[in-house]
């Protein structure tokens, strides 16, 4: 019986709200009359702790959700062009290595 229940109170003095929660216990007075002792506690602080946290969540998975379909088409461009490169060098080895090849070839071809 010692608690009746939590309350909410705000108190807001244009922009700033503060915060308290109401603790209300009944207790026993001046001649066995019943009465109730309110404690009130300041929450403020805690509720903006409260509400910095559920913000810093919504910016992680905003960004991460961004960072993810940013990342997956700019990782395809840059593999393709990865490719293109690798494939552009090798028919340039290629073709520096043709003469050689074809002197080889004259060269044996000669021989016989």
């Amino acid at each position: 019986q010692n608690l009746e229940g939590y309350n909410r109170l705000f108190q807001s003095d244009s922009e700033n709200v503060q915060c308290f929660k109401v603790k209300s216990i009944k207790v026993n007075w001046e001649m066995n009359k019943d009465s109730y002792l309110h404690v009130f506690v300041n929450t403020t602080e805690v509720r903006r702790l409260e509400k910095a946290r559920a913000v810093n969540k919504c910016q992680q998975l905003m960004f991460a959700s961004v960072s993810h379909e940013l990342r997956t088409p700019l990782n395809a461009f840059t593999n393709s062009l990865q490719i293109i490169r690798i494939t552009i060098d090798e028919i340039k080895n290629r073709i520096d290595k043709w003469p050689k090849v074809a002197d080889k070839i004259d060269s044996l071809y000669s021989k016989l």
